[in-house]
């Protein structure tokens, strides 16, 4: 018995296989070829869009995520240098000459924010 599903219920790359298997199919059996040509077009050139459609998705899905390591490594180094200052406040504190080490060399390296990218992520791994 085959079970009727709602296709409006699939995600985006369920439904594209699956118009990719309809148009398999009917390509195969080719059923009253003549009449339904035009239907057989319109499914196939909207599996095309579609996979157009799903690749454009997965490259904003990697746009999105390069962002969001992006802002990641931006709340890590102001997480650094203001944890850098809060030593700093406090000159009995035994790590005070290290943070002011460190501190002296991102000042003299500037803010890494303000570098292109992969400079950026250099100094932040050298960091």
């Amino acid at each position: 018995m085959i079970r009727k599903f709602v296709t409006r219920d699939l995600l985006n790359a369920q439904y594209h296989l699956f118009l990719v298997s309809a148009c398999a199919i009917f390509k195969k059996h080719n059923i009253d070829f003549d009449r339904l040509e035009p239907l057989y077009d319109g499914l196939q050139s909207h599996a095309e869009q579609m996979e157009i459609s799903l690749a454009m998705e997965k490259r904003n899905e990697k746009i999105r995520e390069k962002n969001e390591m992006d802002r990641r490594r931006d709340r890590m180094h102001s997480r650094l240098f203001n944890y850098l200052k809060y030593i700093l406040y406090d000159e009995e504190d035994a790590r005070f000459d290290d943070a002011q080490t460190v501190i002296n060399i991102l000042k003299d390296l500037g803010n890494p924010t303000r570098l292109p990218e992969n400079e950026q992520s250099s100094l932040m791994i050298t960091i």
